[in-house]
């Protein structure tokens, strides 16, 4: 991963319905 996973969570809404998928993959899949 050539980004800090901090950075993007705090920029990227993320469904509290994912929060229990891997935090890396909901991301990915949010920024498409």
């Amino acid at each position: 991963m050539g980004f800090k996973i901090i950075t993007v969570e705090d920029t990227v809404r993320v469904p509290p319905s994912r929060f229990s998928e891997p935090t890396e993959e909901v991301i990915l899949d949010v920024l498409r």
